[in-house]
């Protein structure tokens, strides 16, 4: 494992910033390709992997942990997100609270001028608002994405457990817990 903050670039590479501070228990910062860019100094002792940049999968001695990986990477090829970070423990809000959230990301809704997208499950955050009538970002910049579940794990309760950052919102300083 590398020293914490060690940042892998292949020559060539444009260089990666540093990892945001979390209250997750360990950051990985992994490209698209599968390649480890950066990995919190505790993922070797919370997760029990052994990471090297040049091989992501050759430290991990479990196959469902290794199948996992390939799942993570295969979502961020496919959304374009440049971190995802599962929050564990997941964040569990009551009903009062999850009420409370939801009407300031109804106030704060990319289509009256702020910067939240809301559909049920997915919180989207825009640099910006939409343009006034769009049904769709046009030229506004996602900047990160909150996901939760619903009912979980009790009725009418909200679990947030994962945040996802597009490379507009890394370099905006946010992170898991500054995604507002």
């Amino acid at each position: 494992m590398s020293a914490p903050g060690t940042v892998f670039n292949a020559p060539g590479e444009a260089a990666v910033s540093s990892l945001p501070h979390t209250d997750a228990d360990f950051v990985a910062r992994i490209s698209v390709t599968g390649r480890l860019l950066d990995a919190s100094s505790n993922v070797a002792q919370v997760l029990g992997w052994d990471l090297a940049p040049d091989n992501l999968y050759a430290g991990i001695p479990h196959e469902d942990d290794r199948l996992a990986g390939q799942r993570m990477i295969a979502h961020v090829a496919s959304t374009e997100f440049a971190s995802s970070e599962v929050i564990r423990p997941a964040a569990v809000l009551s009903d009062s609270h999850a009420r409370l959230i939801l009407a300031g990301l109804a106030a704060d809704d990319v289509q009256a001028g702020g910067h939240w997208w809301t559909r049920v499950g997915v919180r989207r955050r825009y640099a910006g608002p939409w343009s006034p009538g769009a049904d769709g970002p046009g030229s506004a910049i996602q900047l990160g994405t909150v996901s939760c579940v619903y009912d979980s794990p009790s009725r009418y309760s909200v679990t947030v457990f994962r945040v996802s950052l597009t490379i507009f919102g890394l370099h905006q300083g946010l992170n898991a817990v500054a995604v507002r």
